[in-house]
């Protein structure tokens, strides 16, 4: 993101190839680092994470744990 926003919620729209596992992470500087959710029971359906009120972040990253299929990963939006 350009700057520190405060965040409500993030969707993850999967392709065939999701993550079963992954862990979101944000950051406000880039190299400090928090697990802000985490998952092993991904199913390929859309994903939602809702942020406490308040929440602020500048910089978001997966971490992919593990796939779904026997492809890579693939986010369509």
């Amino acid at each position: 993101l350009e700057e520190s926003r405060p965040l409500r919620a993030l969707s993850i729209f999967w392709e065939t190839a999701f993550g079963q596992a992954y862990d979101l992470l944000d950051s406000a500087d880039g190299r400090n680092w928090t697990t802000v959710y985490s998952t092993r029971e991904g199913d390929g359906a859309g994903d939602r994470i809702d942020f406490p009120e308040g929440h602020r972040a500048r910089y978001l990253r997966l971490d992919l744990k593990q796939r779904g299929t026997a492809w890579g990963y693939s986010i369509w939006e």
